[in-house]
């Protein structure tokens, strides 16, 4: 005798909609719930300005094509000394699918992280469903707290499921 269920899941219950005879038979599910391919993206910035980079300064990392980035996606980065600290996101860009402007969201994957001492933040640490991206997006880093020093290291790994 099979046991019974008394909740389920949102991915079960698309599962269950899906098969035959459910609410939503043979309707495509999302591919970063359902055998999506996660796809591998790096970024890396090392400050060779010569100098230090100023408080409230934004850095360009790299771009990601539209998909979830998933929580496991890591930040690894040297040193940047007492009281700095770090927020992660994206920039202004366009919906693939309807074209509507999206707005910067400029801590949507890591907010005030803190990165004093070197050492690695993971996404999950800001959001454990990871987070969508409806359609290519700049990936910027914000220098917060204190000057970013001469030399210091981010080095990004992004894994996000694009189909």
């Amino acid at each position: 005798m099979a046991t019974a269920i008394d909740y389920k899941s949102e991915q079960a219950t698309k599962i269950y909609n899906n098969e035959p005879g459910g609410a939503k038979a043979n309707t495509p599910l999302p591919p970063d719930d359902f055998y999506g391919k996660v796809r591998v993206f790096r970024g890396y910035f090392k400050n060779t300005t010569g100098g230090d980079i100023a408080a409230n300064k934004v850095i360009s990392i790299t771009k990601l094509p539209a998909g979830r980035i998933l929580p496991n996606s890591i930040l690894y980065h040297t040193a940047l000394g007492s009281g700095v600290t770090l927020d992660v996101g994206y920039n202004d860009h366009k919906n693939n699918v309807n074209g509507t402007a999206i707005a910067a969201d400029i801590d949507a994957i890591l907010d005030g992280a803190d990165v004093a001492a070197a050492g690695s933040k993971t996404v999950s640490a800001t959001n454990i469903q990871g987070i969508t991206l409806n359609g290519q997006a700049e990936i910027t880093a914000k220098v917060l707290g204190a000057v970013m020093p001469a030399n210091a290291e981010l080095s990004f790994v992004f894994f996000v499921v694009v189909d």
